[in-house]
């Protein structure tokens, strides 16, 4: 039986979705495994007649949006049975997402689409395992930017970047968002993209570099002021490590009464990169592997907000046992890649090497200065 991965490709106008799902196909197809491709719904129905202009732009979204819903229902049942049958892996590549609906919406419209569907913001992101955000080329390559390979596209360069960060503020607070950027050309663009995805695959290891920073406590506020940010809570448990010592651990992610669960085992390769995999479970399961609970380690609650500056996605944890200081992570794809912070953090010292900063030590202790 093999796994079926579900990832969304979103981003502003001219962001090379295209050419990514091509390459995508090609790619894990030459890998081995099986994929469906979900094509962008609101490029069909435009081409179709109808358009924000036509019937307005709350009812063009709700007609995408429960078209969506139905159509990911769709896909995920065809991809699982293939799996079974064949016992082969199973990519699913969506043309944008349901969440992209937020960024052509007022937060309280979204808000009342998805009660109306019957689904919540936390469950809607975490349908999808990975989520690769192709920032437009209006951002950063503007000399690439055009409409001509899309008779749907109208946006001036100016609009494209205004969707860009709609998009943007959509899908902030996924688990495993990665902003794929122009600082570079296309054909790195799209290699940046691959790396990305086998890195959610596991093609050939999953490897997770982490940058760590202990920093002053920011006024939050503020920071969700000048940033789309997204706060998630999270408790993070402990198991009793496997044989070979790896660690164990069960997180419950969500807001408001409305969960994910995964489980995640990591094993240290250096002081800043680790193999990880991770994998979402039922709520039963999280309940029945709190029974295998290290006890000789507390429970680990933090509250993380996620935003993106300067094409970097980052995760800020605020714990409840501090009050002064905070930390600040960033998953990179290279190891010598520079990490430029935000103005408005203050940083303390770099942490990514100081093991009493891991949230398993801080489970054994929160005395640290």
């Amino acid at each position: 039986m093999g796994n079926v991965t579900k990832i969304a490709l979103t981003g502003g106008p001219c962001g090379g979705k295209t050419t990514s799902i091509s390459v995508l196909e090609q790619q894990l197809t030459n890998k081995g495994y099986k994929v469906f491709i979900v094509e962008e719904m609101a490029t069909n129905v435009i081409n179709s007649g109808a358009s924000p202009v036509t019937i307005g732009n709350d009812a063009f979204q709700r007609i995408l949006a429960k078209t969506q819903l139905s159509r990911n229902e769709a896909y995920v049942e065809m991809a699982k049975k293939y799996s079974d049958e064949h016992d082969q892996d199973v990519v699913i590549i969506f043309d944008r997402g349901i969440p992209d609906a937020k960024g052509f919406m007022s937060d309280n419209d979204y808000d009342n689409l998805l009660n109306d569907l019957g689904v919540n913001n936390i469950k809607v992101l975490d349908f999808y395992d990975g989520v690769f955000h192709l920032v437009t080329a209006a951002d950063g390559a503007e000399e690439f930017y055009t409409c001509e390979n899309n008779s749907a596209r109208t946006e001036t360069p100016e609009q494209a970047r205004e969707r860009d960060k709609g998009c943007m503020r959509a899908w902030t607070g996924h688990p495993h968002l990665r902003v794929i950027t122009n600082n570079c050309s296309f054909d790195k663009k799209i290699d940046n993209l691959l790396e990305e995805v086998y890195s959610l695959l596991g093609v050939p290891v999953p490897v997770e570099i982490e940058r760590k920073y202990l920093i002053e406590m920011p006024d939050m506020a503020q920071l969700k002021t000048k940033y789309d940010c997204t706060t998630v809570d999270i408790i993070q448990t402990y198991l009793i490590p496997n044989e070979n010592g790896t660690e164990r651990r069960i997180r419950q992610r969500g807001v408001d009464g409305s969960y994910s669960f995964y489980y995640t085992e990591k094993q240290k390769i250096n002081s800043i990169s680790r193999t990880e995999i991770e994998r979402k479970i039922s709520e039963k399961e999280y309940l029945r592997l709190l029974t295998e609970a290290d006890t000789s380690l507390h429970q680990v609650r933090k509250t993380r907000t996620c935003f993106v500056c300067n094409g970097t996605y980052f995760e800020l944890d605020i714990y409840p046992f501090w009050k002064d200081k905070a930390i600040l992570e960033v998953e990179l794809t290279e190891e010598s890649k520079s990490v430029e912070l935000p103005r408005e953090i203050e940083l303390i010292k770099e942490v990514t090497e100081d093991d009493r900063y891991k949230n398993s030590s801080l489970a054994k202790s929160t005395d640290i200065d």
